[in-house]
């Protein structure tokens, strides 16, 4: 992976290394391991990962941050307490879990990037608002996305019937929710967004 970073800016001006795995920290040894080789190694550029809330603790934070992490993306789904109880029961307590994960975050400078389900059953619109409202607090980007039901594809489903259904951009019409929910929904999922220290410390290529 080292050897990788390192040609890659050695041929070309990259602003910043993406992990996407969606458990990037869910082998803790590894990661520890890759912050400590990139310094040795003197491969440290900026990067950012994506994870799950349940695989990260102050300590890891402190590793990846002195590795030059600059951004941390978590899913949260949701703070509804109606919509908990249909999830994993580790994810029960994410409003905890979160909380510590900000502080964390803003203890180290590192941005935090929250991915939150619309329209995920068991939620409300004023629900939904309230973790919004919630999560905006200063330096987390909220990225919003449309729930997506996969039980409703079928074998025979015809890729633009898939795309429907799947595209995260439209609710279906059996979502449980009325149309005037639905339109309140699809403000809050692409009208709220707003400008934080995320948006505005995205490294630049000004070659």
């Amino acid at each position: 992976t080292i050897a990788y970073i390192k040609e890659s800016f050695s041929q070309l001006p990259f602003e910043y290394v993406s992990f996407y795995a969606p458990t990037f920290t869910l082998n803790e040894s590894w990661v520890r391991k890759l912050c400590s080789d990139m310094k040795e190694q003197n491969a440290l550029h900026p990067w950012k990962c994506t994870t799950t809330q349940f695989h990260l603790d102050r300590d890891l934070v402190g590793a990846m941050a002195d590795a030059k992490c600059f951004r941390i993306s978590v899913g949260i789904e949701t703070f509804e307490a109606g919509a908990l109880s249909v999830l994993p029961k580790h994810k029960h307590e994410a409003r905890i879990q979160f909380d510590r994960i900000y502080g964390w975050c803003q203890e180290f400078g590192i941005e935090l990037n929250c991915f939150v389900v619309v329209g995920l059953p068991g939620t409300t619109v004023d629900g939904t608002k309230v973790t919004f409202e919630y999560l905006s607090k200063e330096g987390i980007r909220i990225r919003p996305s449309i729930y997506s039901n996969y039980g409703l594809l079928r074998p025979d489903m015809a890729e633009q019937e898939m795309v429907h259904f799947l595209g995260r951009h439209i609710l279906p019409e059996d979502s449980g929710f009325s149309q005037a929910e639905r339109m309140r929904l699809y403000q809050l999922a692409f009208v709220m967004d707003k400008t934080t220290s995320a948006t505005i410390n995205i490294p630049v290529n000004r070659r």
